[in-house]
């Protein structure tokens, strides 16, 4: 069956080609009469847009591309669904890649990604103290570039986060409220902004509640299960006594209640515990965690739709917005 042109729509609709281009272009001065009829005809011959032709008038490709750090975690995967709905609901196709990591852990450019061409770039990657995003060599000073996370000072990013301190203090907060004195914390590897921002919300809140913060608490994790009860080992074998723990992450915390249960720790009753994501596993886990939920597919959304923002030359709503987490209480904290 031959596919149905501009022509078509315009002969079916009773109207001129200039018309369907308008509506098809989202541009006024068309009724709501010819707004209808137009949008009739294209239904009924299942008219679909040449999408080169679209790129010729418009001077875009309405493909964004997406350079992920990180296909299997969680949090990322989430981004990663955030950011294709908020593009497709806005006309835009989302190329996707993995990016190679430089020597320190941060993005490097993806050659696939960069021989396209692309409206702009959207960096999926968290951050971490020593980036120095040395990606930004490899593309083009005329691509909008947006971050899922942090993005140093004077860069050419916008940047959009989680409020990790605000999370974490929301949690630490809880465990304080429910009775807790001496609370350990398992963290992510130091050099990561999650890690800092949410060290850092821990430290305030006890030196707010006047409780006497003590490096012996602290056991650095790597956000995984196994780190989370490593570094749980580690804590217990240090023979401080604390009564609750805040992990930096459900994963961590799973691990961290692993390692309380084979040494006969019960949890609520004997120490309390916080996780922070709420990931799908947070909620079936005996006990379910107290956890603080992040938005991760919410900040996908933003992210994509601020970078097509820029794209459009359109005014961004904030400089350096942060989406707010929410505390989720269950039963390793109640």
């Amino acid at each position: 069956m031959k596919r149905a042109t501009m022509d078509d729509v315009a002969r079916r609709a009773g109207v001129s080609r200039q018309t369907v281009s308008r509506v098809l272009n989202e541009r006024r001065l068309v009724t709501e009469k010819t707004l209808f009829k137009v949008q009739q005809a294209i239904q009924e011959l299942d008219f679909r847009r040449n999408s080169a032709a679209r790129s010729l008038v418009s001077r875009k490709t309405h493909q964004i591309g997406v350079i992920s750090t990180n296909f299997s975690g969680f949090i990322y995967a989430r981004n990663l669904e955030g950011i294709e709905s908020g593009a497709r609901e806005s006309g835009y196709q989302t190329m996707i890649t993995a990016a190679h990591r430089s020597d320190i852990g941060e993005p490097e450019s993806s050659p696939m990604l960069l021989e396209r061409h692309l409206d702009g770039i959207l960096i999926n990657y968290h951050g971490s103290s020593s980036d120095t995003f040395r990606i930004l060599d490899e593309i083009p000073t005329d691509i909008p570039i947006v971050s899922t996370g942090y993005a140093p000072c004077g860069k050419r990013v916008k940047s959009i986060t989680i409020n990790n301190a605000h999370g974490a203090r929301i949690a630490v907060s809880h465990l304080v409220d429910s009775g807790a004195l001496r609370i350990g914390m398992i963290t992510g590897p130091r050099r990561d902004n999650e890690t800092l921002g949410r060290s850092g919300a821990y430290a305030a809140v006890l030196d707010e509640r006047g409780i006497d913060f003590s490096d012996r608490l602290l056991s650095e994790g790597d956000w995984s299960v196994s780190g989370g009860f490593i570094a749980a080992e580690r804590l217990l074998d240090s023979g401080e006594c604390f009564d609750a723990v805040f992990a930096q992450s459900d994963s961590m915390a799973v691990g961290c209640l692993r390692a309380l249960h084979r040494r006969r720790i019960r949890v609520p009753q004997d120490v309390l515990l916080a996780g922070f994501n709420d990931i799908p596993a947070a909620q079936y886990i005996e006990p379910s965690i107290t956890t603080v939920h992040n938005p991760a597919f919410r900040l996908g959304r933003v992210c994509a739709e601020t970078l097509i923002s820029l794209i459009n030359s359109e005014e961004a709503d904030l400089e350096h917005p942060e989406l707010n987490p929410e505390l989720v209480i269950r039963e390793s904290a109640p």
